[in-house]
């Protein structure tokens, strides 16, 4: 039959076939030939005999017909290996045929055609599969079935079944098939337990080997891989969800190899659901597995999509080699590269799926779609899950994570819904998206990745509500050119420790994070030369309640906004113990500044001045009679001090003003802070004793930066002031 919407090439295919056997029957009802009335009787019959001169004698190439289906078949020579079928009697035929039901099958829906299924398929030719038939394969027919897909045409939907273990296949398989909306490929199945408890046992980043407790493990045996998921427990439980494979077994325990790219978290698993997934198919290393395109593959289900590239050993690398590929079989690393390749769609459904340890990788779709349910792509040298030019990956609720580059990513206009995903210790981003995708990552965990927790870019967009961004090792979120939508009770917390600097959320390049409604965004950096914007939680541009901004911007408006009544606080760890103290505040309600203690920081020091203070009125110092002891009238000697300071007033210019703005520079009227110190000395006084005189040292390194304290290689720098308020009432005093 053929079908609306099938290429040139399969409709051309079909026809050449149906022309081959319109010759074939023509051929045979040209020449006599033994007819019995069906199959059955067929592989039953005793009368056909190689044996001359018998009343069932048959030759080589001579033509047998069943009167029921109308199959007809050529007689095989007596040593044939090759033939398809064998009757009773010994007689070897070539069914020729296409229907598996030519091969021996009975299409009862009870008895099992997988032998009569590879023997057609071994033909080569288009294999028609009956509308009730039922197939389970053994492990030395898995290979053939999955490498023949291109031939398998089932009339209606038809489950074949594959049996547990590790089954090689050894090339890359182009289903084209348009027949493949009908096949459904399922694993082993084995029922659900659940997890009890999960530890670290050794390794490390990369291949930790994690214990986990399982409330049934006696369907779990070594080389099997494990899905868990939707776990819950404290910390960072979520680190131990992915497919992961079975090392070691004892009871109720199961170790499994963990490839998250950080140190194990702090975390205690509480309960979570595993599924045991025993049938694996594996290509080879540098192979690309399955890629759909032009058709639809109706579900893969309980089994695991496997290379053998090693993470543990080897480095991150965009490769040809991905696990499972959907609308084109790509040759090029560049998937935003709409000129050099063509999408040709494809459409595939998978549940209780593994796609692990591929070169490139685990799921990419290019101008194809995907559609996952409790589905995990862990350990693989690339991205876990991946859309592209105009491709769809809907992984609502799967895992991805301990892969080269990205968890969850998006490219080129794809479109990735991650929601309820979890993408923890990634070697770069959690999320990344770029080029006019998006990502659905609601609800997400992005957590411990090695870059970025949500990275958007170049007109790229990742909605993010609820999502949780926590201890990544660069930022929490970034948006270059890029739309970050984060609210409605998501949070960014702990991000950017491993560079020294904690930054939760980074825009640039006029990026825009959208926090309003979100519980909290930490610590924010803006680093642009355009207009960047980052959306409080208030809902305000540009910043909100909370958060510590530090702004590199160059012709650019940057702000600081409070959207509260609350102070604006600044902060440090004064001490370096983590602890960090308010200093400084500005009043929410009126823009007040002042120090959160009372008469305890500097307004600049000696060695970093202020240059023009503009105020409309002076600055007005403590005289309250509480304040204050030891009040006095002035002495003879003082009084004799006053008068000499009277006389030594003198017009100046500074030499720096001079340097600056040669004749131009101004002429100032004052003391000379040498003749107040002077003066005082005459008179057997202290200067510094005084508050009218100051003298300040600091110490100067060859690079320029400035120290408290001497040491070796410094130069010492001292600077003389007065403070001319109290000079000029002490001046005032000797009138």
């Amino acid at each position: 039959m053929i079908n609306n919407g099938e290429s040139g090439f399969s409709v051309r295919q079909k026809l050449n076939t149906a022309l081959e056997e319109i010759d074939r029957l023509t051929e045979i009802l040209d020449d006599p030939q033994p007819w019995l009335d069906t199959v059955t009787a067929l592989l039953a019959d005793t009368t056909l005999t190689y044996t001359a001169g018998q009343t069932g004698t048959v030759t080589m190439g001579q033509y047998i017909m069943t009167r029921a289906e109308g199959f007809s078949y050529s007689v095989a020579a007596s040593g044939a290996s090759d033939h398809h079928i064998t009757t009773a009697g010994g007689v070897k035929l070539y069914a020729l045929s296409g229907d598996v039901r030519a091969f021996g099958a009975v299409g009862d829906g009870v008895t099992n055609d997988a032998d009569a299924l590879i023997d057609a398929l071994g033909t080569g030719r288009e294999v028609i599969i009956p509308e009730t038939s039922f197939i389970s394969l053994s492990a030395g027919q898995v290979q053939t079935f999955i490498e023949n897909l291109n031939l398998v045409s089932p009339k209606q939907i038809t489950e074949f079944l594959l049996p547990a273990g590790d089954h090689a296949i050894t090339q890359q398989v182009e289903l084209t098939n348009p027949d493949a909306r009908n096949i459904v490929i399922k694993g082993d199945v084995r029922a659900q337990v659940s997890l009890t408890a999960a530890v670290s046992v050794g390794g490390g980043p990369r291949a930790h080997s994690i214990r986990c407790t399982l409330s049934d493990a006696s369907d779990v045996e070594v080389d099997d891989y494990l899905y868990i998921g939707y776990t819950s427990g404290t910390g960072v439980f979520n680190a131990v969800e992915g497919v992961w494979k079975v090392t070691a077994k004892s009871g109720s325990d199961v170790t499994v190899k963990n490839t998250i790219n950080a140190a194990w978290p702090t975390m205690t698993a509480s309960g979570g659901r595993v599924v045991p997934l025993k049938t694996i198919l594996r290509w080879p290393v540098s192979q690309r597995g399955l890629a759909i395109s032009g058709c639809q593959l109706r579900t893969l289900e309980n089994l695991v999509l496997a290379s053998q590239f090693d993470i543990t050993s080897g480095s991150p690398v965009d490769s040809y080699s991905d696990g499972l590929q959907v609308g084109t079989a790509s040759d090029q690393l560049n998937t935003g590269s709409f000129e050099s390749q063509q999408t040709n769609g494809g459409e595939i459904w998978c549940k209780n799926v593994g796609i692990v340890e591929w070169e490139g990788n685990g799921v990419q779709t290019l101008g194809g779609n995907a559609y996952f349910s409790q589905a995990a792509a862990c350990s693989n040298g690339w991205r876990g899950f991946q859309a592209a030019r105009t491709g769809t990956v809907a992984c609502k609720a799967c895992i991805a994570s301990g892969n080269g580059a990205s968890g969850f990513e998006a490219e080129a206009m794809g479109f990735t819904n991650a929601d309820d995903g979890v993408a923890v210790g990634n070697w770069q981003q959690g999320v990344f998206v770029i080029g006019a995708a998006s990502v659905s990552f609601i609800d997400g965990f992005s957590l411990l990745n090695q870059n970025v927790g949500l990275d958007a870019r170049n007109y790229g967009t990742i909605l993010a509500d609820g999502a949780k961004v926590d201890g990544n090792v660069l930022r929490g979120i970034n948006s270059i050119a890029g739309n970050v939508l984060f609210g409605a009770g998501a949070t960014a917390s702990n991000n950017g420790t491993g560079v020294g600097i904690s930054v939760d959320v980074n825009t640039s390049e006029g990026g825009i994070v959208n926090g309003n409604g979100a519980s909290s965004l930490g610590i924010i950096q803006t680093s642009t030369t355009t207009s960047s914007v980052v959306i409080d939680t208030d809902g305000e541009q540009i910043w909100g309640n909370g958060l510590f901004v530090e702004t590199r911007s160059t012709g650019a408006k940057n702000a600081i906004r409070n959207t509260s009544i609350a102070d604006l606080v600044i902060q440090s760890d004064v001490s370096g113990s983590g602890t960090y103290l308010d200093l400084l505040r500005i009043k929410g309600n009126d823009g007040t500044f002042f120090p959160d203690q009372d008469g305890v920081p500097n307004l600049g020091r000696a060695s970093e001045r202020w240059d023009t203070v503009f105020a409309t009125t002076g600055t007005i110092n403590t005289s309250d009679e509480t304040e204050k002891q030891d009040i006095r009238a002035a002495t003879d000697a003082e009084m004799q001090v006053a008068q000499a300071i009277k006389s030594s007033f003198k017009m100046f210019r500074f030499k720096d003003a001079v340097a600056q703005k040669g004749d131009g520079a101004r002429l100032h009227f004052g003391v000379i802070a040498q003749d107040v110190k002077a003066a005082f000395e005459a008179e057997g006084l202290d200067p510094e004793r005084y508050g009218i005189f100051c003298s300040n040292t600091w110490w100067v390194g060859a690079d320029g930066n400035v120290h408290d304290e001497p040491s070796g290689g410094l130069t010492e720098v001292t600077r003389l002031g007065v403070r001319y308020e109290e000079l000029l009432a002490f001046v005032v005093a000797a009138i």
